[in-house]
């Protein structure tokens, strides 16, 4: 079991993924793999199970992506019996037209509180705002402090972008809601 999941998620990476015009490509990454015995033993594992994280783009869903993993399945003919499925949460991928308003506050507070126009773009990860919009339809923005590394061992913020930040985000709370 622990050979035949190990050469499926070796082949991830040959699942063709959609390309978006805004967000590029989406992508796929083992998580997690688990199988075997917790003390030792002679006997081979009859299950093993792994979970993997696939970011989407417009275009692709979740039964989508399902269905990509079970071609592969398919294709490299293993004979371990393979379930896949999909274990909440999931997301779909969101877009939203720039006309909300929740655009123009952002840049006026944005820029009012940081002396610069924000730069509006699309982002190939997973935010709040894939529940405020998606499930909620509540139009959101995201943005953050400066740094680098997120998600990373050496992730860091920049101390001195929380204040300015920290005034763009109450000034779009108080103009959004007027």
């Amino acid at each position: 079991a622990i050979e035949e999941l190990v050469l499926l998620v070796c082949h991830l990476g040959t699942i063709e993924k959609q390309e978006h015009p805004d967000f590029g490509t989406g992508s796929i990454s083992t998580l997690k793999i688990e199988g075997g015995y917790e003390k030792y033993s002679a006997v081979v594992p009859d299950k093993c199970r792994a979970i993997i994280s696939r970011l989407l783009v417009p275009g692709e869903t979740i039964e989508t992506a399902l269905e990509d993993v079970e071609a592969l399945v398919d294709m490299l003919k293993l004979e371990s019996d393979i379930d896949v499925e999909n274990i909440p949460p999931s997301y779909n991928p969101i877009v939203q037209p720039r006309g909300e308003e929740i655009f123009k506050v952002t840049e006026e507070n944005y820029e009012l509180a940081l002396g610069l126009k924000p730069e509006f773009g699309y982002i190939n990860s997973i935010n709040d705002g894939n529940i405020f919009v998606d499930r909620e339809n509540i139009p959101t923005v995201a943005f953050g402090p400066r740094g680098e590394g997120y998600h990373e061992a050496n992730e860091y913020v920049e101390i001195g972008s929380l204040v300015p930040l920290t005034k763009a985000y109450i000034g779009i709370v108080l103009d959004y809601l007027s």
